[in-house]
This record gives structure tokens, C-alpha cells and sequence, in this order.
């Protein structure tokens, strides 16, 4: 696919693409935000949370206060919930995917009674996996909610094999529940898309993974393939356009599209440390491709197949 504007052609080899980093800034532990059990106190049988839900914390860092982070549940599919996390200051926000089911490998360490902002509880231990780390939290039988969660990070990048301890202590929290939930046909409609450089040839998806409040839809980024990582935006439509992303005013012709020659209007967002170019349809705001600048280099994903159905 040609561009008639100007940018950047990244001719990097397979090293150098696997070592570009998208810095993700959250870890969402699993039992972080956990969903309510049936037959809790604070909700009927049968009742599970439901967007709109939300836990706030304290966050230290190997004891050092790093503030609070705000977890609420913005959107769902049948398996997950699609969780908005605010933290920092100036105030950051990313968006991560959550298991509606506690984790698999759960093995439960006995009880603790422990202090919280709701007074003394006696608390269920559990240890688990997240990913490279582990994970403790101290889980209210009752309501199954965790009241303090310990990460053990292990910084990947470090020789000498560092380690962090982030703990959350839980200071604020609000359920919204809901009976039942069945998804909408926008779930997992995908856009696939290819990054081609020289020979080398990368796949990559922008899925449709939940259904959100106000009318929004929660979007995977799956370019694993490329960074190793996967990239959740909050998007008005299954489109896939972050809907904070910036329309630059803008355009361009994409020459060679599987549509032909496309006039596309050219939106940018920064996001997990890299910044996001959206060459779209002015009309539809499909994404005819996509450019990741990373570590100085553009990575250019061009649109291959695209849904039957990808608007409701």
C-alpha cells in the first residue's frame, strides 16, 4: 500500500521488532477487582457486579506511596469485564480486560485478620499467577471482594533479576449489579490488518471485546505479533477509533487498499509509550491502517479483511 504523504519507512529486521517495548503502566491483578459471589451479603442469589462498578486504592511501591488507582468496570462480554484504570499525576488512564472468574491456579494460604477502612476482617488468602508475576490477596469471603492485594513484580528487564512488591489496599468501592447479561452481536467482530517489512510479514487484529456504557464498545489491539503485547482503547464505535484520539485536520490517499485508492483522514492518539496514527475513512471511521511509533521507529499495519457485518 502506498501513502501519498510523507512518513517514515521503518526497514528494521525481526530483532529489532521483537525488542520494541510498549511500556504497559498497570498491572491489574486478577483478584483485584474481583466480581461478587452469588449468595453474598450486600446482593441476591444469582447477582453478579455490573458496569458502573467501582474500587479505589492505595498503591504503595516497596513501601513508598505511589497515590491511589481507580478500577471501574466500563463494559463486559460473556467472559470478561473491560476495566478503565486511573492513576497517577497528572491523572493517567489505561484500560485493561478482567476475568469475571477468579484465576485457575488459585491455591488459598489460610486466613489473616487484617485492619480495613471497614473495620476488622477476617480474610481468606490467596495466591495465584499473573502472567510473569505472583500475586497475594486477602478475600472477604462473604462478598468475595479483596481488601489487599501484593504484587510481586519481576522487573524483565533487570540482569539481575530485581524484584518489586506494589501493594493495594482497598479504600473505597461501590457495586452496581445485574441479574443476567448477554452480548451483543458487536462482540469479537475483528479488522485484520498485516505489517509488512521487506520479506517479513506480521499479523495483527483490532477486535471488538466488550460492550461498554454510553452507547461504547471496549477494542483489543492484538499486536503481539510485532510488541509482544496487546493495547485496549475505549472506542465510540467497532471501528476501533480510540475515542480520544485527536484528528490532526489532516488527509491523505491510500493507494492500493483492499477498497482501491482511499482519501483518509489522519487521527493520532499516545498511548503505553508509543503514539498511534489512524489513517481512516472520514464517513465510517474504519481503519484503513494504522502506524505505532516506537523507540524512534514507524510500524505500519495495513487493512487485509474487514467483517460482513461490522456496524450494527
Amino acid at each position: 500500500m502506498v501513502i501519498q504523504s510523507k512518513m517514515r519507512n521503518d526497514r528494521s529486521g525481526v530483532s529489532a521488532l521483537i525488542a520494541a517495548v510498549i511500556i504497559v503502566i498497570v498491572v491489574v491483578a486478577s483478584a483485584a477487582a474481583f466480581v461478587v459471589l452469588p449468595g453474598g451479603e450486600d446482593k441476591e442469589e444469582g447477582e453478579t457486579i455490573a458496569p458502573g462498578t467501582w474500587r479505589t486504592y492505595g498503591v504503595t511501591v516497596n513501601g513508598a506511596d505511589r497515590g491511589e488507582i481507580e478500577l471501574t468496570f466500563i463494559g463486559q462480554n460473556e467472559k470478561e469485564y473491560f476495566v478503565m484504570a486511573i492513576m497517577g499525576e497528572p491523572p493517567g488512564i489505561q484500560y485493561a480486560r478482567q476475568a469475571k472468574k477468579p484465576p485457575k491456579d488459585v491455591v488459598t494460604k489460610g486466613t489473616e485478620v487484617l485492619e480495613t477502612f471497614e473495620g476488622t476482617k477476617t480474610l481468606t488468602i490467596w495466591e495465584y499467577a499473573v502472567g510473569s508475576h505472583t500475586a497475594r490477596s486477602y478475600v472477604d469471603p462473604s462478598n468475595g471482594m479483596s481488601y489487599r492485594d501484593e504484587i510481586t513484580l519481576n522487573n524483565m528487564m533487570s540482569s539481575t533479576g530485581d524484584k518489586s512488591i506494589e501493594v493495594r489496599t482497598l479504600i473505597g468501592y461501590e457495586n452496581v449489579l445485574q441479574e443476567s447479561y448477554k452480548g451483543s452481536r458487536s462482540i469479537d467482530v475483528a479488522f485484520e490488518y498485516v505489517f509488512t517489512s521487506g520479506s517479513l510479514s506480521r499479523h495483527a487484529s483490532i477486535i471488538c471485546v466488550a460492550d461498554c456504557l454510553d452507547d461504547q464498545f471496549g477494542m483489543l489491539y492484538n499486536i503481539t505479533s510485532v510488541f509482544g503485547r496487546e493495547v485496549c482503547f475505549i472506542s465510540d464505535g467497532i471501528h476501533g477509533l480510540p475515542s480520544n484520539a485527536t484528528n490532526t485536520m489532516e488527509t491523505a490517499i491510500l493507494s492500493n487498499s483492499i477498497d482501491g485508492d482511499v482519501t483518509v483522514e489522519i487521527w493520532r492518539v499516545f498511548e503505553s509509550g508509543a503514539t498511534f496514527t489512524f489513517y481512516c475513512e472520514p464517513d465510517t471511521h474504519m481503519i484503513y491502517r494504522f502506524v505505532v511509533t516506537a523507540g524512534g521507529n514507524d510500524y505500519g499495519f495495513d487493512l487485509v479483511k474487514k467483517p460482513d457485518l461490522w456496524e450494527e
